[in-house]
């Protein structure tokens, strides 16, 4: 008999690349009409994470709700990745970028593990921001 092994290729990683390719078709170019607008302020990009439609985190929020997943998201949080998206200067593409960047492989995981409960806090988000990954 063949040992149990685990690795790329194995049905655990095919699941998890599936679960990413299924995010990016729902998240990739939500926003890719390019609009002349006003410039938008730190406190305009809050208040688009926490109430758009469009919002990443409201689209990851029902994402996850599907699956029986609270995600909670604290207000520094929020702040944090407005100011990070506002540096951008991308407008409100800026917020799909970096809470995209912040965010991603909480969701990954909370959807491979079944999690009950993702926290995403002011200690997570300054976490993920002071990696030397590439943002995109």
């Amino acid at each position: 008999d063949m040992p149990y092994m685990m690795g790329i290729g194995t049905d655990a990683e095919k699941e998890k690349q599936r679960i990413i390719n299924n995010l990016r078709e729902m998240l990739v170019d939500a926003n890719c009409e390019i609009i002349d607008m006003n410039d938008l302020t730190e406190e305009n990009l809050v208040e688009i994470l926490k109430k758009s439609e469009i919002s990443p985190i409201n689209e990851y929020r029902n994402i996850l709700d599907a699956q029986g997943t609270r995600l909670n998201v604290s207000k520094k949080a929020y702040e944090l990745l407005a100011h990070s998206a506002y540096k951008l200067n991308k407008g409100a593409k800026g917020l799909s970028i970096m809470t995209d960047y912040v965010i991603r492989d909480e969701i990954i995981e909370a959807q491979y593990n079944g999690t009950e409960v993702v926290n995403i806090n002011q200690n997570k988000v300054l976490k993920k921001l002071n990696s030397n990954k590439k943002i995109y």
